[in-house]
């Protein structure tokens, strides 16, 4: 009987510290939220999947170029966080109708150097 229990705690423990492992290397998607890749971006669907917000630069180049539509549906903020502690990043250009610029976006991007709003892309 004890080693019917120390085993099935072992499984036990094994499977919880399978699940913390797998916890933290996730990304925590709430429900109901389209989230994709695309290019340099981890993308969101935003206003009832009618526009886009990049949520994540995964991207090494250093000069970022926003984009301006993706599937016919228009690139309007940068998500909270998004760049954050990226230290390779020295440029952006974004295109309009960017509305929103979300908390943190670029926080502690140490090497940008220049932000530039082209209504022309």
């Amino acid at each position: 009987m004890k080693k019917l229990i120390a085993f099935a705690l072992s499984v036990v423990l094994i499977i919880c510290a399978s699940a913390n492992v797998f916890a933290a290397s996730s990304k925590n998607i709430p429900t109901g939220k389209t989230v994709v890749t695309y290019g340099d971006w981890i993308l969101e669907k935003i206003n009832k999947d009618t526009q886009w917000e990049l949520d994540e630069y995964v991207g090494a180049n250093p000069d970022i170029v926003t984009p301006r539509i993706i599937d016919n549906m228009l690139v309007v903020a940068y998500g909270n966080s998004c760049c954050a502690n990226n230290t390779n990043i020295t440029s952006v250009v974004t295109s309009s109708p960017l509305w929103t610029i979300g908390d943190y976006a670029f926080i502690d991007c140490t090497a940008l150097e220049s932000f530039e709003f082209n209504y022309a892309l």
